[in-house]
């Protein structure tokens, strides 16, 4: 191994776990798994490569049990049809998609138990799924923002430095707290209910004390929210 930051691989059952390695003047070795998957271990100067194999060795299924924590906020994506009758949610409530033709400015309502789509062709789904996508975007924003203010406010009492939360399209999570800091809310999200949206937004928050999915991690979460746990199970039953 150079004394370098340098990727290498555990092998733990049929897992293939990719880590980071670098030196550093600590006298112990350290494990740490990040938000985003990554895993990063901090080794002594002059460590041999059989001390740092061994301790990797017996600390593979907490890292695989780190890693598995962190899809705590995945989701499987589903094909999404905008033909007229088309189900989409909001807030947790479901609306039928009605598709009505115009000359004017192409937009998308909500009204009663419809989405209402006025688009110049109403018949060109692509088009439709832009729409939709905009308008969920514009929501998303609004929504979020709103939300993101109440859970600091929930969150007050400890103290949080407020972190920058931005939109980002994400295939196969909610949400993310990135190594800058940065909370990341898929825009999807806002077809959740209120309870899940804020899950997933304290659940992020709390990343900014906590940056593994260890115990203490968990043990905040179920203090800042003691429900989190029947929250969870709201956002992935769909």
């Amino acid at each position: 191994m150079e004394v370098s930051d340098t990727t290498y691989h555990l092998e733990y059952g049929q897992h293939r776990i990719p880590f980071r390695l670098r030196y550093s003047n600590r006298k112990t070795l350290g494990i740490s798994v990040y938000p985003d998957e990554r895993v990063v271990v901090t080794a002594p100067h002059g460590a041999s490569e059989a001390k740092i194999w061994e301790k990797l060795n017996k600390r593979a299924a907490w890292i695989l049990k780190q890693l598995r924590y962190f899809q705590d906020l995945n989701y499987q994506p589903t094909t999404r049809s905008y033909a007229a009758g088309s189900t989409h949610a909001y807030l947790g409530r479901h609306y039928r998609l009605k598709l009505i033709g115009t000359e004017g400015p192409e937009t998308v309502k909500l009204k009663g138990k419809y989405f209402q789509v006025f688009a110049k062709d109403k018949e060109d789904e692509s088009r439709t799924a832009k729409l939709m996508e905009h308008w969920y975007r514009q929501k998303a924003r609004q929504k979020f923002q709103e939300r993101f203010d109440a859970c600091l406010q929930r969150l007050a009492p400890y103290h949080i430095r407020e972190p920058e939360w931005r939109l980002q399209y994400m295939p196969k999570r909610w949400g993310s707290f990135t190594p800058s800091s940065t909370i990341l809310l898929n825009p999807i999200l806002v077809e959740k209910p209120l309870l899940c949206i804020d899950y997933v937004i304290i659940h992020e928050l709390c990343h900014a004390v906590h940056p593994n999915h260890s115990r203490d991690y968990y043990a905040f979460l179920e203090q800042v929210l003691p429900d989190w746990r029947r929250r969870k199970g709201v956002l992935e039953g769909g």
